[in-house]
């Protein structure tokens, strides 16, 4: 009796021993697909890759091209450069490239995986002569490539005064202004001349076309008048959003 007793107790041990084994390999194996599982996900979704720009060759038949394309000789010169901009969704700048020649390749390494705007500048003698934008979708260890179609910039801005009344027709009134906008545009126009007209009252505008506003942002205005050679003083701050006809800032 006494040697069947050891007998049921060894076995009841080693069948307590066999569950424990069970249960650790099972919670390894657990474990193990866990990590795994958790590795996919951040490879999908918070890992990073790579975005492929290829900026336009410098002769086309076409004002309207894509950055896989080419520009029209006769609107570009061969000192034209491009300026790349990389924002977020919030249009909040991640990357910014500037001075690339035509017929670049850009390749941007480790990009957190996301939806990006991608911007383009052609910039010919300081001026934005083309511009194009498109959302990219930047997927986690894959190489991603964006197009964007630019066109030639034509747009009308312009500061507009509803009301000039107590201003010297004469035009004895000198102006100084600064337009600021969060993509880092910043410019400043001193003795920036006006135009006066009369329509059911005296009005003037001030025309803009020699500085760029790019579509989507919003742009601050600050304008600062001097009347008859006197001090300058601050008179207003307005902003205003562009569009891809263009800007124009109310005063009045």
């Amino acid at each position: 009796m006494y040697s069947n007793l050891k007998c049921k107790s060894a076995a009841k041990s080693f069948s307590f021993s066999l569950i424990l084994h069970i249960l650790a390999f099972a919670a390894i194996v657990f474990y193990f697909l866990i990590c795994c599982l958790l590795s996919s996900c951040s490879a999908n979704d918070d890992g990073s890759g790579s975005l492929t720009i290829a900026m336009p060759a410098a002769s086309s038949s076409s004002r309207s091209i894509a950055s896989s394309g080419s520009f029209q000789e006769e609107f570009v010169s061969s000192s034209m450069t491009f300026s790349v901009y990389i924002r977020d969704s919030d249009n909040d700048e991640v990357e910014k490239y500037t001075g690339i020649t035509p017929g670049t390749t850009l390749t941007i390494d480790q990009l957190r995986a996301g939806t990006y705007n991608i911007a383009i500048r052609g910039i010919d003698d300081g001026e934005v002569r083309f511009y194009g934008a498109t959302e990219a979708l930047v997927k986690g260890g894959a190489e991603n490539t964006a197009r964007i179609v630019m066109e030639a910039v034509e747009a009308d801005n312009e500061i507009f005064f509803k009301d000039t009344s107590g201003i010297d027709a004469s035009g004895i009134f000198t102006t100084t202004v600064r337009i600021t906008c969060k993509n880092g545009d910043s410019y400043l126009i001193p003795g920036l001349g006006l135009e006066l007209y009369y329509n059911d009252g005296c009005s003037c505008k001030a025309s803009l076309t020699d500085y760029f506003f790019e579509p989507g942002f919003t742009y601050t205005f600050e304008l600062s008048v001097s009347m008859n050679g006197d001090s300058p003083y601050h008179l207003c701050t307005k902003s205003a959003k562009a569009s891809k006809s263009g800007i124009t800032f109310i005063v009045g």
